[in-house]
């Protein structure tokens, strides 16, 4: 993807913390032996098309947007620059990663 252009890149949070760290270190590396910039690196929180039952199908507890702050947080601290997440969950995400941490939002 890094030869094609790509300019964001993205993973899935749920993977968790080592995985994504991982993602965002080999990112860079490839990124600096290609010579070229650094795609942006996001996760994907929870997928925007859950609704409450089908969360709770899941076997889910927590309400989705303490999930979506939760993995936000998580993919920061891993080194990302950002998250996709619907509209709903923005301005907790903003308020819990700052102004500087991406929010992709679908459609």
């Amino acid at each position: 993807m890094l030869r094609l252009g790509a300019n964001i890149l993205d993973v899935h949070a749920s993977g968790g913390f080592t995985m994504m760290q991982t993602a965002a270190e080999r990112l860079k590396q490839t990124a600096a032996q290609l010579g070229i910039e650094r795609p942006k690196l996001i996760a994907i929180t929870v997928l925007t098309s859950i609704h409450a039952a089908d969360w709770q199908g899941l076997g889910q507890n927590a309400p989705i947007q303490e999930q979506v702050v939760r993995l936000a947080l998580l993919a920061q601290k891993a080194g990302l620059d950002g998250v996709v997440a619907s509209p709903q969950e923005a301005a907790a995400i903003r308020r819990a990663c700052g102004p500087d941490f991406m929010i992709v939002t679908p459609g």
